[in-house]
């Protein structure tokens, strides 16, 4: 026998059955919302690769991880896969990491951390043999190094009611 949570006969009963289940739980939780800053990305597109075969340079502001990354090379003028070379400078250490592109695009789960301040560079072996190379990445922020403001359950009311507004008026 399956339970309805919405009970009712009409989706405004269910709908207003929601409501109060909501309003009984809201009065026993705290009244604070905790907004989490999504991944940011971070992409690149060149023609043609420097003559030392860079692709992407970065540095890393504040703590965090690498959770996606894909890479496409539009066109090769030789045979095979290219090779790629992800590096990442701590000071006088480093982590490398080699991998081959093929005709279609690569998406991959890295999951690499890094640090405030790391140099971030994405080479490729034979630069003069390819073009259109689009790269990207997606960088998480660690929890350390996210910005915190802290508002009761009233003014995200408020703000969101402003922002609704806002978008009606245009």
């Amino acid at each position: 026998m399956e339970r309805k949570f919405a009970k009712g006969d009409k989706v405004d009963e269910q709908i207003n059955r929601i409501d109060k289940t909501l309003q009984h739980f809201s009065r026993r939780l705290s009244h604070k919302i905790i907004g989490v800053l999504p991944a940011a990305p971070v992409f690149e597109f060149v023609y043609a690769p420097n003559s030392d075969g860079v692709v992407l340079r970065r540095i890393i502001p504040v703590a965090g991880t690498i959770s996606k990354a894909a890479i496409f090379v539009q066109s090769k003028e030789t045979k095979g896969a290219s090779l790629f070379r992800l590096e990442i400078r701590r000071g006088e250490k480093y982590w490398a990491e080699a991998f081959e592109v093929g005709k279609k695009p690569i998406v991959e789960a890295p999951g690499i951390k890094v640090e405030a301040g790391d140099l971030v560079t994405l080479m490729v072996e034979e630069p003069e043999a390819i073009k259109g190379i689009w790269a990207a990445f997606l960088f998480n922020i660690a929890a350390a190094g996210l910005e915190k403001t802290e508002f009761v359950f009233d003014q995200i009311e408020h703000m969101m009611k402003e922002d609704l507004e806002d978008a009606g008026e245009s």
